[in-house]
């Protein structure tokens, strides 16, 4: 069983992915390994055409308040490898002494602060 752990400490099986989802993952991994600028890569996993946004096989609502789409496997693993790629870029920056709050930061991002 493959796993993915993320920064957080959360174990992911990625052997539960649909092979639809592990295709888009690895496009995920090589975009990383190959040194996107992180816009570039929250761009490419937030894309309408991405399988976040398809939860147990049923379109979603295109918005990341959707709690199907927040919950699910796919969206919090490329969540946490943009995460991890925003804070190697300098776009992010750890918070508290309990690790990251990538919520806050993404937010500051958003909204030029």
């Amino acid at each position: 069983m493959e796993t993915y752990m993320s920064r957080r400490g959360e174990a992911f099986d990625l052997g539960a992915l649909t092979e639809t989802e592990q295709a888009f993952l690895e496009q995920a991994r090589h975009l990383i390994a190959q040194g996107v600028a992180w816009e570039t890569f929250q761009r490419f996993y937030l894309d309408k055409r991405s399988p976040i946004w398809f939860v147990g096989g049923e379109p979603q609502a295109g918005r990341l308040e959707n709690t199907r789409v927040m919950r699910s496997r796919l969206y919090r693993i490329l969540q946490d490898m943009a995460g991890n790629l925003g804070l190697e870029q300098g776009y992010l920056r750890e918070r508290g002494p309990s690790g990251l709050s990538l919520d806050a930061c993404l937010e500051e991002i958003r909204l030029g602060c």
